[in-house]
């Protein structure tokens, strides 16, 4: 779960991206070409001048952080602001969110490109910015970049909905196709099992040691913003919807220690600014929406029970759907499960310890479609 803690306002600057770093939290942005070292408690610690702006940032080090800058890139210091620039090796990389990651134990950093299947590649043992090309790649812009951290490779998704395990040379290690054909526009890795979220608004949970597809939710509305989780199982989204010329953004955290995967309440809400990067600094959970203004949360893992849930009607066990509502009283229930329970009743659903929870099924048995409603204590 998440707790609002503060936000502040970042300025000086228009944000394009951000990322954790040591015990802070560091943002780059263009017009001022300036990269800023927040504090988990808001506060700026460091303001440096790039440069040449900034496309996206990632993590080398502890201290150092590569900020790419179109075709260059800019090696930071963020403990005393010493910056230098590379270039000469490197293709244009655009400005998104999740469009680099670095190995640190590697010293190798790698930064997606305009050009189908390219990325640019800075070694930080060698001082040396590079590009290479994903080995058979799809044929289609690579659109998403997290670094594995289980292991010295890096995982990329394309725009053909397509992820792929590569090392530092660009080699497949191995891919996996996701059931559509769209942009990942989001991926995060925790316990063996990735997490692609799509532009289309469908996140898909994959098991990277079988390459099965474990599961897929739906977020609340469509998304295209990328995914951050914890170290402790938390992964944190944003989404939004659009009234007319209104929309209101949202951010929300899922518990991924559970399959199905534990959809949290929505946490927060702001009209017409969208939450667009996002991450985890130890027990903080931060976001930065598109009014240049940075939310600071705390984290905590809430405590949860595991049911099987059944449909038994006619002497059989039934095919149907079954949601949990978790009970606040008149007009406060919220739906924390939706799930499908399939023929042989074997399904689990995580719910959250101490509420009280409506359940309810709805089914077909024969001709007749049915429905029950049941409740009961966690």
């Amino acid at each position: 779960m998440l707790t609002y803690s503060n936000s502040v306002a970042i300025a000086g600057m228009s944000v394009i991206d951000a990322c954790s770093i040591g015990s802070d939290i560091a943002v780059v942005g263009q017009s001022s070409n300036l990269i800023k070292i927040y504090d988990t408690t808001g506060t700026v610690l460091n303001s440096y001048t790039l440069n040449n702006g900034a496309n996206s940032v990632c993590a080398l080090s502890s201290v150092s952080a590569c900020v790419f800058e179109g075709s260059t890139m800019d090696l930071v210091d963020i403990t005393n602001g010493y910056i230098v620039n590379y270039g000469g090796g490197g293709d244009n990389v655009p400005s998104s969110p999740q469009f680099s990651a670095a190995q640190p134990s590697m010293n190798i950093a790698l930064a997606i490109t305009q050009q189908n299947g390219l990325l640019n590649k800075f070694n930080g043992n060698t001082f040396n910015l590079s590009s290479i090309r994903v080995i058979n790649y799809s044929g289609t812009r690579l659109s998403s970049i997290i670094a594995l951290p289980t292991a010295s490779t890096w995982l990329v998704g394309n725009q053909k909905g397509v992820l792929q395990e590569i090392d530092q040379n660009g080699v497949s290690i191995q891919e996996f196709q996701l059931p559509v054909q769209d942009t990942i526009c989001g991926i995060s890795y925790y316990n063996g099992k990735v997490f692609a979220l799509v532009q289309s608004g469908t996140a898909y949970v994959i098991s990277w040691l079988t390459l099965e597809l474990l599961d897929y939710f739906p977020t609340p509305a469509q998304t295209a913003s990328p995914l951050s989780i914890s170290s402790n199982g938390l992964m944190l989204y944003g989404t939004s919807y659009k009234f007319g010329s209104y929309i209101t953004s949202f951010i929300t955290d899922i518990d991924v220690n559970y399959t199905p995967v534990s959809i949290n309440p929505v946490l927060y809400s702001n009209q017409n600014n969208n939450f667009f990067v996002y991450g985890f600094q130890g027990s903080t959970a931060w976001a930065i929406q598109n009014n240049n203004n940075l939310y600071l949360f705390t984290t905590s893992i809430e405590s949860k029970i595991t049911k099987h849930p059944s449909i038994f009607d006619n002497g059989a066990y039934q095919q149907g759907r079954w949601l949990a509502l978790e009970d606040n009283g008149i007009g406060g229930a919220i739906v924390i499960a939706d799930i499908t329970i399939p023929p042989n009743n074997l399904t689990n659903v995580s719910l959250p310890a101490g509420k009280s929870i409506i359940s309810v099924a709805i089914y077909q048995s024969g001709v007749i479609k049915k429905g029950s409603v049941a409740r009961f204590n966690t």
